[in-house]
């Protein structure tokens, strides 16, 4: 099998818009070698693949990019698309393939030009299908018309469930899949406009004070630093925090729902089959080029510029009760 690596993005959510191509590669006989940030131990830990996580200090990555050709990769997928990581294939003596992004195009040993009207799970299968040409394994995937690249589910490990059982036992939560979440924090903005949705408040109320939901678990899920703003804005909610990555995954896979931003957990509960609805914000976040790539996302767009509770709480009503 010809080696490469593949250095995976930052972020967790593109990194799971990743898989399908991924998985392109392993199925058209690439042996992938993963570079990527500390949690990709934990969140790719079911693929077939070795995986090495990036060294802090100076020109990190670069060593580990020498071992990993001595140890017979023949080049670089770089996923990222910052001029630091096609420096650092260079360094390593890597050919690098990559989008031309950020002046970087020089560094690349293979250029693509970077598609704007995309969605990024297309992206990453579009550097996939280049990876493989260069290797001479072109794909024996045929792209139809409307042709989409499959739906990628990610397997909880045991690692994941068990971490996941214990979060939810702590909270005095069953990990039974009866519990919904509500995930309300996303980093990041577009345009200047904040990424997080402004009703999650107000749809706790209504969850709470609803006939058809207050009896049904409603936690949330509070990031590193975010516990005591959270605690304070949703006061008679269960707080789930001090989650290891392996628990944060767990909780996610063993929810019966989750309520999320367009950010890392949309991505990561559908990716482990469970259903999650996700407001999007006219023109701020944008369900076509980076809602979660699978069945199980439930968008609700519409509004100005934001759904609102009201909404989010009738769409998850009609939902069907057997799914």
């Amino acid at each position: 099998m010809s080696k490469l690596v593949v250095r995976v993005p930052n972020w967790i959510g593109d990194c799971v818009m990743a898989l399908p191509a991924l998985q392109l590669l392993h199925t058209n006989g690439i042996d992938l070698c993963i570079l990527g940030r500390g949690w990709t131990t934990s969140l790719l830990r079911s693929l077939d693949a070795s995986i090495t996580t990036l060294a802090a200090g100076q020109g990190p990555g670069s060593q580990q990019l020498k071992e990993l050709k001595q140890q017979g990769a023949k080049a670089a997928l770089l996923m990222t698309h910052s001029c630091s990581s096609a420096a650092m294939a260079k360094r390593a003596g890597l050919p690098a393939i990559g989008f031309a992004k950020d002046w970087r195009g020089p560094l690349l040993t293979k250029r693509l030009p970077w598609p704007r009207e995309s969605h990024e799970v297309l992206r990453y299968w579009t550097l996939a299908e280049a990876a493989l040409a260069w290797m001479g394994q072109p794909s024996e995937v045929t792209r139809m018309e409307d042709w989409q690249p499959p739906w990628c589910k990610l397997e909880p490990s045991l690692e994941h469930l068990q971490a996941g059982a214990a979060a939810f036992a702590h909270a005095g939560l069953s990990s039974d899949n009866q519990t919904t979440l509500i995930c309300p924090v996303a980093t990041g903005t577009v345009k200047g406009m904040d990424k997080q949705w402004p009703g999650f408040k107000d749809f706790a109320h209504l969850w709470q004070n609803d006939p058809a939901t207050g009896a049904t678990p409603l936690a949330v899920i509070a990031p590193p630093g975010k516990e005591a703003e959270l605690r304070e804005q949703f006061p008679a909610l269960p707080l789930l925090s001090n989650l290891t990555m392996d628990a944060f995954i767990g909780v996610l896979a063993q929810a019966k729902l989750v309520i999320a931003n367009d950010s890392g957990p949309m991505h990561i509960a559908c990716a482990m089959g469970t259903r999650c609805l996700v407001p999007f914000g006219t023109g701020i976040t944008y369900p076509e080029r980076t809602g979660a790539w699978s069945p199980q996302l439930i968008p609700l767009t519409g509004g100005d510029p934001w759904p609102s509770a009201v909404q989010a709480l009738e769409a998850i009503l009609s939902l069907p009760v057997n799914e």
